[in-house]
């Protein structure tokens, strides 16, 4: 504790001469009290540990988890999978998305980090770790939080901003529109729109969540990919501007395999179900490899895959969706799945590999 108490002695020390001397950044302009009073307070910076907010312990064995969950403010939040992988710098990240989830409704809220990522951009690839952790996290936070459809990530600004003092530099950081006029996706154009969408939105999730009252959970899954596969057409021109996420999947019923997928996600989460979304590719009976998602479920600690895409295939005039079609990709096992699916824990360019639980060996049989 001593050995501390002259450390920061010689700190404050060497800041007070600094002021005596006048050698400040010279962008700051002011008064000696103003000095004197930004030195307090980077002091108190310096005293100050970088505060994770969600738990740090070490990430479970991904092939054996059986909850996935995080521990965000203290609460345990079940079907958070991709967080639980993430580095100290993402956790960070994707608890403030995660806590302001309200105030990004808004379209132009910024989440103010403030210093705590300082002390890791000070060092030489800080920067560098900082940009991989920030991808990592929106990685994670989109593919755990489905509900959060109507942001475009890419109008999401990390935003730095760095004062000096000395040999000393501060550096605080927000996450926000930049110089966007707001961070929606462009069918969602205000904060009004935005509700009535998600009340769209939750209406049609509301009704099929009544169906599975009292139902088991194969029941319950059964439901909502039939639901799915009934009521969703194929986007076979790909380039709807909301074919990737839950509004094109129940408001406008025409998206492709991601808008699946996530819809299944966003319905099963209210179900209680462990599940996550999957990103990979798969070959279809064409010998065609393409970009693919889907879903994997936790049943009594085993991992099923469902493809509400691939059980809802095409079918040329006269033709007819049996359910040896239908229910093809429904809660199946490494043996039937993996013919044809193949996971890739990248989930974009930039951002870390992710891994995937492995499925059960056999198929799920009720």
């Amino acid at each position: 504790m001593k050995k501390f108490e002259i450390f920061l002695g010689l700190i404050v020390a060497i800041i007070l001469s600094i002021i005596c001397m006048n050698i400040f950044n010279k962008e700051k302009i002011g008064t000696t009290d103003e000095y004197i009073e930004e030195a307090k307070q980077l002091i108190n910076k310096i005293k100050e540990p970088i505060v994770v907010d969600l738990s740090s312990e070490e990430q479970p064995q991904i092939e054996e988890a059986k909850q996935i969950v995080a521990t965000i403010d203290g609460q345990e939040i079940q079907n958070k999978y991709y967080y639980n992988q993430l580095d100290e710098y993402g956790k960070i990240i994707y608890s403030g998305l995660y806590r302001n989830k309200e105030q990004l409704k808004t379209g132009t809220y910024d989440i103010d980090f403030d210093t705590q990522f300082s002390e890791l951009l000070n060092q030489t690839t800080g920067q560098e770790i900082l940009n991989t952790s920030f991808q990592s996290a929106l990685d994670a936070f989109f593919y755990d939080n489905i509900d959060v459809y109507y942001i475009d990530v890419s109008k999401l600004v990390l935003q730095t901003e760095s004062t000096t003092i000395g040999d000393t530099t501060v550096h605080r950081v927000t996450l926000g529109k930049g110089n966007n006029s707001n961070y929606f996706i462009s069918t969602i154009g205000n904060a009004d729109a935005l509700n009535i969408a998600t009340s769209r939105i939750e209406q049609i999730k509301a009704s099929i969540l009544q169906q599975c009252e009292g139902k088991s959970t194969y029941e319950q899954l059964r439901i909502v990919h039939d639901w799915l596969v009934d009521n969703i057409t194929y986007d076979q021109t790909t380039s709807r501007e909301n074919t990737h996420n839950i509004y094109g999947a129940l408001i406008e019923t025409t998206c492709v395999c991601e808008g699946y997928a996530k819809a299944f996600k966003y319905i099963v989460d209210d179900l209680n179900i462990t599940n996550i979304l999957v990103s990979g590719s798969a070959t279809n009976s064409n010998g065609q490899t393409e970009l693919h998602a889907w879903n994997y479920i936790n049943i009594n600690d085993k991992w099923y895959g469902i493809d509400t895409t691939w059980d809802d295939p095409i079918i040329e005039e006269n033709g007819r969706l049996t359910d040896d079609i239908r229910y093809k990709y429904f809660l199946k096992g490494k043996t039937d799945f993996d013919v044809n699916h193949t996971t890739s824990g990248h989930l974009s360019q930039s951002g870390k590999e992710f891994k995937y639980p492995i499925l059960s060996q056999e198929s799920y049989v009720e």
